[in-house]
C-alpha cells in the first residue's frame, strides 16, 4: 500500500473512531444485531486458540469454548473477519476497544476503498469526500461499531471491482489476480461475496469487449475463485442453511418482498438526492469511453449482489445493504460531475460544486447521528464477578437471543481463556428448537423437574431480563420468572441493574437471583448435549 493511501486510512480510522466515541460506542454492548455476539465470540475463540501455552486439536477446543461461552459460529459463517479480529485481539487483547478499533478498521477500508475506486475517474478532493461521506452514513456509523460482516465484505467487493476495471482498461494479469485475491477475501468473508464472480461474466460484455471474458487473468482468477468458494460452502452449506430466515415464503414471494424492502431502503439511507446523482452517474458511465470499463464493472456487481438478495433466502435486513454503499456513492459522484459537465464547466472547476451538491443532499437527507443502544449486562457481569464464589458454578441468563448474546460476549470479555466463567442461556438449557427457533418446546413439563435441574448443575446465578418484546417472550420466560419468584427459600433477589436496550431506558429490569447454599451442592457438568440445539456445526 503506498504511503498516500496508507495516510488516508488513518485519518479515515481516526475519523471513524473519534465519531464512534463520541457517540459512547466504547461503552455499548454487542446488541445492535442478533449475529453480532457470535461473531465477537468466535473471534475471541480464535484468538485464544492461537495464543493457548497447549491448545487441543481444533475441534475438542472449539467444544470445550462453546461449553463455556454457548454463542461460537465456527462454519455458520466463513472465517475471514473472525480471523480478522482475532488477529487485532492477539496484540491488543480481548477488550470492548480492540473489537471497536477492528470495526472500525473495517469501516476505513470500506472508506479507502470507495476513494480508490472514485479516483479513477474523479479528482483526488471529490474521490477523498465520498469517503467521508461513507462513514458519515448512518447505517455505516452503526457497523463500523459492531462486529459484522458486511462494511468488510463492502470494502473488499469495492477493491475487487477496482481491480477488475483497471484489467478491463489496461489488460495486465496482475490486476485480473488482484481481482481473483479480493474476491476469495470476499467469498469467505460472507455468502454474497460469490455475486463477485458476476464481475467477469458480465463486465466484457457490458463494457463491449467480450474477448476479455476468455483472457488467461480472468480464467486463472475464476478457476481460484470456483476452488475456493466451492470447497468452502459445499462443506458448510448443511450448517449455514438452518440458520437462513425467509424460508417460510415460496422462492418468488421471497424476491417480490426483497425487491421491494431493498429498493425503498436504498433510496432512504443515500436520499433522494444522492441516489438520482447515483442512477445519473450509472447511464453517464455508460456512454463516456473513459468511465465505461468501470462502469461495467460496478454495474456487474451490482447485479451479482440483486441475484443473491432476491434469489438466496438469508432473510431481508438493512445492514445488508451496506455491501452496495461504495458503488452507489462513487456513481452519485460521477452524476454529480456529469451534470456540472452538461452545464458547460471547465473541469478543474467541477469539483467544488459537484462536492456541494452532494454534501448538500446528503446532509439535507442521509446524515442522522448515531447513539448507543445497549447497556446493563456488562454492569451485571462486573457486579457478579466480585464475588470469587459466584464463579465457581455456572450462571443463566434468561433473555432474548440478543441479550443472551451480550451477556455471554461480556463474559469472554473477563474470562477470554474459558477458565473461570461458564454462562449457560437459557433458550437452549430451558427450550428446545432450531437456529431460527422453530420447533420450540419447553424442556421441563414442571416447576419441581425446571428446580430440580438448577440444584443439579447448580447454577449460582440467574440473570432475569424483564425487558423483552413480547414477540420474543417464550413460554420458559415465563416459567423461570414464577419459578424464581415463588421459592424465595432457593433463589433470593440480590441485585437489579437498569437496562437500554435499542435506545429504550427500562429501570431495574435486569434482576439477579442468587441460588441459596449452591456452594454445598454437588456438581454435575452441562454436556453439549445439555446445550446444543439442531442444526449447530459444534453438534458435528
Amino acid at each position: 500500500m503506498s504511503k498516500g493511501r496508507l495516510a488516508w486510512l488513518g485519518l479515515y480510522l481516526l475519523l471513524a473512531l473519534g465519531g464512534r466515541y463520541m457517540a459512547g460506542a466504547h461503552l455499548d454492548g454487542y446488541g445492535s444485531y442478533e449475529d453480532e455476539p457470535a461473531h465477537m465470540v468466535t473471534a475471541s475463540m480464535m484468538r485464544g486458540y492461537a495464543t493457548a501455552p497447549d491448545p487441543l486439536n481444533p475441534l475438542a477446543y472449539v467444544k470445550d469454548y462453546y461449553l463455556h461461552f454457548p454463542k461460537v459460529g465456527v462454519g455458520q459463517w466463513p472465517p475471514v473477519l473472525h480471523f480478522f479480529l482475532g488477529g487485532l485481539m492477539v496484540p491488543l487483547g480481548v477488550s470492548r476497544w480492540a473489537l471497536l478499533i477492528g470495526s472500525c478498521l473495517i469501516a476505513a477500508l470500506a472508506a479507502l476503498a470507495t476513494r480508490t475506486l472514485a479516483r479513477s475517474y474523479l479528482n483526488e478532493p471529490l474521490a477523498s469526500l465520498l469517503g467521508m461521506l461513507l462513514l458519515a452514513l448512518p447505517l455505516v456509523q452503526n457497523l463500523s461499531a459492531t462486529a459484522m460482516t458486511e462494511l468488510l465484505l463492502a470494502a473488499e467487493g469495492t477493491f475487487a471491482v477496482y481491480c477488475y476495471a483497471r484489467y478491463m482498461k489496461e489488460g495486465q494479469r496482475y490486476h485480473a489476480l488482484c481481482f481473483g485475491f479480493w474476491t476469495v477475501l470476499a467469498v469467505l468473508t460472507k455468502g454474497s461475496g460469490v455475486g463477485l464472480v458476476m464481475v467477469p461474466i458480465l463486465t466484457p460484455l457490458i463494457a463491449g469487449k467480450p474477448r476479455r471474458m476468455f483472457s488467461v487473468g480472468t480464467v486463472v482468477s475464476g478457476i481460484v475463485v470456483g476452488v475456493v468458494g466451492l470447497t468452502w460452502y459445499t462443506s458448510t452449506l448443511e450448517y449455514s442453511q438452518a440458520t437462513w430466515a425467509g424460508s417460510g415464503r415460496s422462492a418468488g414471494e421471497y424476491s417480490m418482498a426483497a425487491a421491494d424492502y431493498y429498493s425503498r431502503e436504498l433510496v432512504m439511507i443515500l436520499g433522494s438526492v444522492v441516489s438520482a446523482l447515483a442512477v445519473i452517474g450509472l447511464i453517464a458511465g455508460h456512454a463516456d469511453p473513459h468511465a465505461r470499463d468501470q462502469n461495467a464493472a460496478c454495474l456487474a456487481w451490482l447485479i451479482g449482489l440483486t441475484a443473491c438478495y432476491l434469489f438466496v433466502r438469508t432473510g431481508i435486513e438493512m445492514r445488508h445493504l451496506a455491501v452496495l454503499l461504495p458503488i452507489s456513492l462513487v456513481l452519485a459522484g460521477r452524476g454529480s460531475i456529469w451534470i456540472w459537465r452538461m452545464l458547460g464547466w471547465r473541469p478543474a472547476r467541477q469539483a467544488i460544486p459537484a462536492g456541494t451538491l452532494i454534501v448538500l443532499g446528503f446532509t439535507l437527507q442521509a446524515f442522522a447521528p448515531i447513539s448507543p443502544n445497549h447497556r446493563g449486562f456488562r454492569e451485571a457481569v462486573q457486579w457478579a464477578v466480585q464475588d470469587p464464589e459466584l464463579e465457581k458454578a455456572p450462571w443463566l441468563v434468561c433473555s432474548d437471543a440478543s441479550g443472551e448474546g451480550l451477556m455471554v460476549s461480556e463474559a469472554v470479555h473477563l474470562d477470554p481463556r474459558h477458565e473461570r466463567l461458564q454462562v449457560l442461556r437459557s433458550s437452549k438449557i430451558l427450550g428446545q428448537d432450531d437456529w431460527l427457533g422453530n420447533s420450540y418446546r419447553e424442556r421441563f413439563d414442571t416447576p419441581e423437574q425446571l428446580g430440580e435441574f438448577l440444584r443439579q448443575v447448580p447454577v449460582s446465578l440467574v440473570f432475569l431480563d424483564l425487558s423483552l418484546w413480547r414477540r420474543h417472550y417464550f413460554s420458559h420466560h415465563e416459567s423461570i420468572r414464577r419459578y424464581l419468584e415463588s421459592h424465595p427459600e432457593h433463589f433470593q433477589e440480590v441485585q437489579r441493574i437498569d437496562m437500554l436496550r435499542n435506545g429504550v431506558f427500562y429501570p431495574n429490569s435486569l434482576v439477579i437471583y442468587r441460588q441459596i447454599g449452591f456452594e454445598d451442592l454437588p456438581r454435575h457438568p452441562v454436556t453439549l448435549e445439555d446445550v446444543l440445539h439442531s442444526g449447530s456445526p459444534v453438534d458435528r
